[in-house]
């Protein structure tokens, strides 16, 4: 048999690897077999698909020689020099039967060039097994097994079951007041993320809720700066620039701090590690901190059974006759339409289909981004917007009886001059946030509802 290790994947309960005088220990709970954790050279998570890959990797890498120990001489060298050993330990297969361990000790290469090395193993001390040290076609060699701490230690920041999380709370060094974002319900008591800031609580932005949580659980880290830093000031973390802390129904919660660096680099540290990590500057932005960030992506409140009217206009106005301005008022029981234009009647006009279109539409739109009040080319683009709609709502009393009206509006301006922009700046009336659509949505505001061919 051309294969120097001979194991049972599924028994092997401790992996430890030497090398250049250190030593990794891989371990896994007989409860948890899935569940593999680095407890030295620290304490940290593994990533499960590379301490797999790794034993499948031993199983399956082959000899490309085999010689009998009176053979062949292996050069001597001090204790300990070996350039790579590696001790696999599987659990007993009876309930009384001691856990076996097997060791397989790689010799450094003669010369230093070679592509081949020697290797021992104490189950069969006879043999000597020339191993492949660099890729070689149909075969697995030393070179691509996962042998370094940072290949077989998780690189994700965090690991939670999603479905335990009850809330999350972001502190901004900038910023005195926090946002906590929590599992609610809405209004029919299903679950939903709620904003809680300043003691106001309303919807929150569920698109920034996953990616907060595609951030902290999916996104693989740059690189680990450090295990053990003597100061956290080099990496942004004292004080850091933002903290969220994660509570979950089961275990202790999970408190993670962020910085950027003088140089400009992101990174982050779990609290209770002593481990930083660098980060992606997509991963930092992703945990927002910023109110307007987190304000639900629903366009406004917008409720076909109340509405009353709705105005439309576009701009620039080229008609100097009249009001080009499309005015609609609807019944929602009786789903009548009728409309106005240029003081005109234009009912028998209008495309009653693509109206009720609109209406669905706008029941449901949603924003790409928020922007913050100060955003100056928002600012600018609004200057000159190209569309608004106005709809007026009917507020009833508890009793059902009409009590007044509530009035709505939005207007949006393309963010450049270009015939190919795809970007539109908005602001909802009474809102100090402005936002971003794209154009598929601001195409389909821009429909025009009027059938304008003769029968």
């Amino acid at each position: 048999d051309h294969n120097p290790v001979l194991i049972d994947q599924k028994s092997v309960s401790d992996i430890r690897i030497r090398s250049d005088g250190r030593e990794i220990l891989l371990s896994r709970a007989p409860e948890q077999p899935s569940s593999w954790r680095m407890t030295k050279p620290l304490e940290t998570r593994t990533k499960p698909e590379m301490v797999n890959g790794l034993i499948v990797g031993l199983s399956q890498i082959r000899a490309i020689r085999i010689h009998e120990r009176n053979t062949i001489t292996i050069p001597p060298r001090p204790p300990g020099a070996f350039l790579l050993q590696i001790e696999l330990t599987s659990k007993g297969t009876g309930p009384n039967q001691p856990p076996s361990s097997s060791i397989l000790t790689i010799e450094p290469p003669t010369p230093p060039e070679a592509d081949t090395v020697l290797a021992t193993s104490e189950e069969r001390p006879g043999l000597v097994f020339e191993l492949p040290r660099n890729p070689v076609a149909g075969g697995i060699s030393l070179a691509q097994l996962p042998l370094k701490v940072d290949q077989l230690r998780d690189r994700t920041l965090a690991n939670f079951e999603i479905a335990s999380l009850k809330s999350m709370t972001i502190h901004q060094s900038t910023r005195t007041s926090l946002i906590h974002v929590f599992l609610g319900k809405d209004r029919t008591g299903r679950p939903r993320w709620t904003l809680q800031e300043g003691g106001q609580r309303s919807p929150a932005n569920e698109a920034v809720v996953a990616k907060v949580l595609k951030a902290l659980t999916r996104d693989e880290v740059v690189g680990f700066a450090s295990n053990a830093p003597t100061s956290l000031s080099p990496y942004g973390l004292s004080p850091p620039t933002k903290r969220i802390l994660l509570e979950l129904e089961q275990g202790e919660p999970v408190d993670i701090l962020f910085g950027r660096s003088p140089e400009g680099r992101c990174y982050a540290m779990k609290q209770g590690s002593s481990t930083v990590a660098e980060i992606s500057p997509a991963s930092y932005t992703s945990i927002a901190t910023e109110s307007h960030q987190w304000q639900d992506s629903l366009l406004m409140p917008f409720s076909i059974v109340d509405l009353s009217a709705m105005k439309i206009e576009h701009y620039p106005i080229k008609v100097p006759l009249g009001d080009p301005a499309l005015t609609l008022k609807y019944k929602f029981l009786s789903e009548e339409w009728s409309a106005r234009q240029y003081d005109e009647d234009v009912t028998s006009k209008l495309n009653k289909n693509r109206a009720n279109q609109l209406l669905k539409f706008m029941e449901e739109m949603r924003v790409e981004q928020w922007l913050r009040p100060t955003s100056l080319a928002a600012a600018r683009a609004l200057r000159s917007p190209s569309f608004r709609l106005t709809a007026v709502f009917r507020e009833l009393d508890e009793g059902g009886e009409l009590k007044g009206f509530r009035e709505s509006s939005f207007e949006l301006a393309a963010a450049s001059s270009s015939p190919r922009n795809r970007i539109f700046y908005g602001k909802v009336a009474g809102n100090p946030n402005y936002f971003v659509i794209g154009s598929e949505r601001y195409t389909t505001l821009k429909e025009t509802l009027l059938d304008t061919s003769e029968p």
